[in-house]
């Protein structure tokens, strides 16, 4: 598998003070074209086999995978583009909102693999998004947010679990989510400690077993509730570190599949951390060392319902480790930054989600220059 992504934005802001209220509108758009390509055998995995007939959890082994003969195909042809206006008004140094709209489109387009298209959709919503933000002390801000966004469907594979799928190369139709936050961040001795308290609600997506093939399918609702905490700052002068933790309650709530109602959907792991420093080494001046690692515990893979007996693959939990440095100089007094980047150094084999293998190690060289 391989992609293309292009980004496409530009804004405007205008500036109006009326006595002691300040607002700020922002007008804008922004947009991407998303382009894959797909193997034309997807089904390079092995060792999912078929599954026992069991109300237990199944744990899904780590991935093994074989290489492919067959050529690639132009799968998917994805567009999006937002028009958007916002506005930022503070009342007094205490309090102030944030609010706007987007009118949003999402364009997807699938491919068979001879060419000819599986799928097609345009769609387009107006979708608004508003924060209202408190601050009692300055060091001390919180603040409620609700959110509203159009999302991509989805698209089926040609295989899951080792069975066709009926709508293979197909995308799902569009769908909304929303999601409300509260939360509070804080300033303290370098520090920023944030925590927030969120709800989204999304649609239900999943692969819907039909006996001896599965269907891509949107069916219901899903709920997201969790808690996020993260802290930032400088331990040492030299020395900065982020990290963090999410713990995440997740049910479905709506389904015509009766089985599936109050169950995790599929993607959700209940608990996920991470941790990233960077060291501006004394001894080389400019030079800064980076590294981190990023915890995902167990994944509801897929759930099924053989013989209507509930069963639910698990995707084992896995740690990746990175690893980088940045060095800052001038170069004919223009500043410029030259970066390395090693992501996953173990090179874990891991599932990110049933049938997709994550990322391998991967070596990244980059150069900015300020002009």
């Amino acid at each position: 598998m391989c992609s293309a992504i292009r980004h496409e934005y530009a804004f405007a802001d205008y500036d109006l003070d009326l006595l002691s209220i300040k607002a700020k509108t922002t007008f804008g758009l922004y947009g991407s074209s998303y382009s894959l390509r797909q193997h034309q055998d997807n089904t390079l995995f092995k060792g999912l086999g078929s599954f026992p007939v069991s109300a237990d959890p199944i744990y899904v082994a780590r991935p093994t995978f074989t290489n492919g003969v067959q050529p690639y195909f132009h799968q998917q042809q994805l567009d999006q583009t937002n028009w958007i206006i916002g506005e930022d008004i503070s009342f007094n140094d205490q309090w102030s909102l944030l609010a706007g709209a987007s009118l949003a489109n999402i364009k997807a387009t699938n491919f068979n693999t001879n060419g000819t298209v599986s799928s097609y959709f345009d769609k387009t919503r107006v979708t608004p998004t508003a924060s209202l933000i408190y601050k009692p002390r300055p060091w001390l801000t919180a603040y409620g947010t609700y959110i509203q966004a159009l999302e991509n469907g989805g698209t089926a594979s040609t295989s899951f679990s080792s069975l066709p799928v009926t709508n293979a190369s197909q995308a799902l139709s569009p769908t909304t989510s929303e999601q409300v936050e509260v939360g509070a961040k804080a300033n303290v001795s370098q520090i920023l400690l944030t925590a927030a308290l969120f709800q989204i609600d999304k649609t239900n997506t999943f692969y819907k077993a039909n006996g001896g093939s599965y269907t891509f399918t949107n069916d219901g609702r899903q709920l997201h509730r969790g808690l996020e905490m993260t802290a930032t700052g400088k331990l040492l002068d030299d020395l900065t570190v982020t990290g963090g933790f999410t713990l995440l309650d997740a049910k479905i709530t709506q389904t015509n599949t009766l089985y599936l109602l109050g169950q995790p959907p599929v993607g959700s792991a209940k608990n996920m951390g991470k941790l990233y420093v960077e060291y501006r080494q004394p001894f080389v001046p400019g030079l800064t060392l980076t590294g981190g690692f990023n915890y995902v515990g167990p994944q509801v893979g897929n759930a099924f319902a053989p013989t209507n007996v509930r069963a639910i693959e698990r995707l084992p939990s896995y740690v990746t480790g990175d690893i980088g440095l940045r060095y800052e100089t001038r170069i004919f007094d223009t500043e410029t930054i030259w970066r390395v980047d090693v992501t996953n150094i173990a090179n874990t084999s891991y599932w990110q989600q049933t049938e997709m293998l994550g990322a391998p190690r991967t070596v990244a060289f980059s150069a900015t220059a300020k002009f």
